[in-house]
């Protein structure tokens, strides 16, 4: 049997769930609400070889739910690709129409199934899987996803009957592709890994989950995570959107890079303006796309150009790339940009040259005097760490404003050639350990 599964069933009887538990990841957003997932959501079960077998988490079936509508047509393109289909099921309402509807649908298509009745921890004195026999499936497996009852032994099965492939989970870089809704993430990452795995749509909210892809750029491989918008805040925001947006967020911590678009038909926002706040909060490397350059003429890029060159300033002075992913322009100068960040983020600098430069940042602009008194810079080093982080050593260094701080990280920045990436200043009174 190919070494790719479906998860299908009806809406939240707990695909998502049990798509996070089978993968030994939190992918899936799981929320108590109808429709959450909408894209398909990809994550691997590895067996005893170390091999692994593709798991599918698809969007659930309703009764309201339209043959023409793309979410379908891409759940019902997944099943017609796996071989293996987990129906699931809750416990609650084990028979009706749907179900065998659905399930007579999955038998023409030659699949092989295995129900899943979901939520068992829910069970009463009176409730009773007999009603899932009627199905006329062979293998029935009783879980809760939630207590992780039964979990064991499906992956027993999954794992003795599946066929796993050597497949590589390592990746060079994490990038989080991110911006408010509607300013064409999806499809820019539909242009990046040159396919229409994302389902995309002129109406903003169409992506709720962070959803993986792989890119491959010059012999290194790219994890891109398309989010969901981030939206402005507001009184009557569901609680879907609630968590999506904490989702995103997350997901940006998470990341080595994040690609911020912009809608150049529109002008910037604060909603924009606070989003490139969370990238400084969390002292995320970062480029900034303006898309949808298709709609305007060069008189207009001119002016946006203009328009966007302070927010730029106060973003790390960030690479800007201007782009259309919907025509295809200017994709290739995104990857080149996306590989040069990537290979800045793991770059040592000797201690010399940056002390070097800290002496001449003094000397073109001296510190002000505390009390009568001078604040000496002696020296600089890099700091392991995961964020590019400088610790200057000197005496009295608490008196140091944040003004001079920051004219420390653009100067820092410009002389090391560093675009998009936050600098962090450390200051120490220790000795130096070289002398």
């Amino acid at each position: 049997m190919k070494n790719q599964i479906a998860i299908v069933g009806r809406t939240n009887v707990g695909k998502s769930l049990l798509f996070n538990k089978l993968t030994k990841q939190k992918k899936a957003l799981v929320i108590d609400f109808h429709g959450v997932t909408k894209d398909i959501n990809c994550g691997y079960l590895v067996n005893q070889q170390k091999q692994s077998i593709e798991l599918f988490d698809t969007s659930g079936f309703t009764e309201l739910t339209d043959r023409n509508d793309e979410f379908y047509k891409r759940t019902i393109k997944c099943i017609d690709e796996c071989n293996l289909i987990l129906y699931v099921m809750s416990i609650k309402n084990l028979f009706n129409s749907l179900d065998k509807q659905i399930i007579n649908n999955l038998r023409k298509k030659n699949k092989k199934i295995i129900l899943i009745v979901n939520k068992i921890d829910l069970m009463k004195k009176h409730d009773t899987i007999y009603d899932a026999f009627q199905y006329g499936i062979e293998n029935i497996f009783e879980i809760s996803a939630k207590d992780n009852k039964g979990i064991i032994e499906l992956k027993k099965y999954l794992i003795n009957h599946v066929s796993g492939t050597d497949i590589t989970h390592e990746y060079f870089k994490k990038v989080s592709i991110i911006g408010k809704p509607n300013s064409g993430k999806s499809t820019l990452i539909n242009t990046l890994i040159n396919t229409k795995k994302m389902i995309t749509s002129d109406h903003p909210g169409t992506t709720v989950d962070c959803i993986d892809h792989n890119f491959t750029y010059r012999n290194k491989r790219f994890l891109l995570v398309d989010t969901a918008g981030l939206a402005r805040k507001a009184k009557n925001r569901s609680k879907l959107h609630s968590y999506s947006m904490l989702n995103t967020l997350n997901t940006i911590k998470l990341s080595d890079i994040s690609v911020f678009l912009l809608d150049a038909s529109l002008r910037i926002s604060k909603q924009d303006k606070i989003i490139l706040e969370y990238l400084k909060t969390f002292n995320k490397p970062h480029i900034i796309v303006l898309n949808k350059i298709d709609l305007l003429n060069k008189s207009q890029i001119y002016q946006f150009k203009k328009y966007v060159e302070y927010f730029i300033n106060i973003s790390s002075n960030a690479p800007c790339i201007y782009l259309s992913a919907s025509m295809r322009q200017n994709i290739s100068q995104l990857k080149k940009e996306v590989y040069t960040l990537a290979s800045k983020l793991d770059q040592r600098f000797k201690s010399s040259l940056l002390t070097k430069i800290l002496n001449d940042a003094v000397d073109s602009h001296p510190l002000p005097m505390s009390n009568n008194k001078k604040i000496k810079l002696k020296f600089a080093q890099q700091t392991k760490s995961d964020q590019l982080t400088i610790t200057i050593h000197g005496n009295r260094v608490s008196k140091i404003p944040k003004t001079y701080d920051k004219y420390l990280c653009s100067y820092f920045a410009d002389k090391l050639s560093i675009r998009g990436i936050p600098i962090k200043i450390v200051y120490s009174k220790q000795e130096n350990p070289f002398i």
